[in-house]
């Protein structure tokens, strides 16, 4: 683990260091939270700050061993007590972190999983979001952004980017996770975004059927797909579309989205009829994107 925190201060392009200074002065640095499992003083996380720094041994052997402030307190992550042993492994955990990163944008990088804690969420970031997660034993990652390959020239990489923290379950009540966009600006610049937290969502690809295809009737030479697919239950159609023209054939992929945990009530699974086009090529030639989480 203090491996991947390493990892996580190179995707930062930052150096470690044992305190962390705040925003006016270098002889202020965080105070540590009252709680006896605590190792150290606490670290503060903010793309507005000049450092992102996560010292060598906040986590141990899996366990965060130092608070973590992010955005001067929106959100806290504390360690847990050293009796408390996750329920639900590091790898389930990684394959959670890595369905609800799929909804982050493809200008992220690799989720790097810091350990097992406690959260807490300043009151008005928790409207709408249940109580259940209070006091809870949690997996924590973070996922930093990077400049996106399709951004226009005038984008500033200088700018101060935001970044997530995915939050998964870690004991055997109900599983939940939630995802929490720090306060910063996007992968492209721009102006700086406040922070905000909810239920964690998941792109997947569908499996489709091909039903026929049918002569354009604007455009002579092309033709219309006919294609149905089922949306999940608590999904709703994220996009659809050719996303790769190969050297003898297209790529068709419909993604959804979903909630990583539905909840217990919400809208069932649906067959869509619809239709794609115009093609220049026949519905024989089409192949499926590939199909699962994440897959784009």
């Amino acid at each position: 683990f203090e491996g991947a925190i390493a990892l996580l201060l190179t995707l930062f392009g930052i150096a470690a260091c044992s305190t962390v200074a705040s925003p006016s002065s270098t002889s202020n640095p965080v105070s540590a939270r009252n709680t006896p499992n605590a190792v150290g003083s606490a670290v503060e996380l903010s793309a507005l700050k000049a450092k992102i720094t996560l010292p060598p041994g906040t986590a141990i052997a899996g366990r965060i061993v130092r608070t973590i402030v992010v955005d001067g307190g929106d959100l806290v992550i504390e360690p847990a007590n050293p009796r408390q042993v996750p329920q639900i492994s590091s790898t389930s955990a990684e394959a959670v972190i890595a369905a609800a990163s799929t909804s982050l944008g493809s200008a992220i990088g690799k989720p790097v999983l810091l350990g097992y804690g406690r959260i807490k969420i300043a009151p008005a970031l928790r409207s709408g979001l249940s109580p259940s997660f209070e006091n809870r034993l949690v997996w924590v990652a973070l996922v930093p952004q990077e400049l996106g390959a399709f951004c226009p020239p005038s984008a500033s990489p200088s700018s101060p980017q935001a970044f997530s923290v995915i939050i998964a379950s870690a004991d055997s009540k109900a599983a939940f996770a939630l995802t929490y966009r720090s306060r910063g600006s996007g992968a492209c610049g721009g102006s700086i975004r406040q922070p905000s937290i909810s239920p964690s969502i998941e792109i997947r690809s569908l499996r489709w059927i091909a039903l026929g295809q049918a002569t354009d009737p604007h455009q002579p030479g092309f033709v219309d797909w006919s294609v149905s697919y089922t949306i999940p239950g608590c999904g709703s159609l994220f996009d659809k579309g050719v996303r790769f023209i190969g050297p003898s054939h297209d790529v068709l992929a419909i993604d959804a989205i979903t909630p990583v945990y539905p909840p217990a009530s919400c809208a069932p699974a649906r067959q869509i009829t619809t239709s794609v086009g115009p093609e220049s090529v026949p519905i024989a030639g089409v192949a499926h994107s590939l199909v699962g989480v994440g897959i784009q």
